[in-house]
Order: structure tokens, then sequence, then C-alpha cells
């Protein structure tokens, strides 16, 4: 698996960040919740690039 992708996995463990509702355990300083925008940002990737690094995660080893 890319690096990428495992930082992208990272960050989102870090953050709290659960898929679809968007919970969370860290916000930005303006009190905003952190989001898959965020990890983008990080990462310097695009949205749904960002989105899709996240789920090679969850491809079976062989297929990673």
């Amino acid at each position: 698996m890319g690096s990428l992708a495992k930082r992208a996995k990272l960050l989102k463990e870090y953050w709290g960040i659960r898929d679809g509702n968007n919970r969370y355990s860290m916000v930005r300083q303006n009190g905003e919740p952190k989001t898959t925008y965020d990890i983008a940002e990080v990462i310097g990737e695009s949205r749904r690039t960002t989105e899709r690094l996240i789920k090679l995660n969850d491809l079976i080893p062989e297929l990673q």
C-alpha cells in the first residue's frame, strides 16, 4: 500500500474521523470538526483522491 494511503489512514484514526457522519475527537481552532478535507489538505491531494486512498486500506493485503 502506498505511503499516502497509510498517512491518510493514520490521520483519519488520529483525528477520530468516522465514515459518513464525520464524528470527531479533534476540532480545528475555529471549533469545526476535522474532515476528509483536512486530511486531503495535509497530504496534498484532492478530497476525492483522499477518500479513495483511505478505501485502499480496506482491501485484502494481496490487493493492496
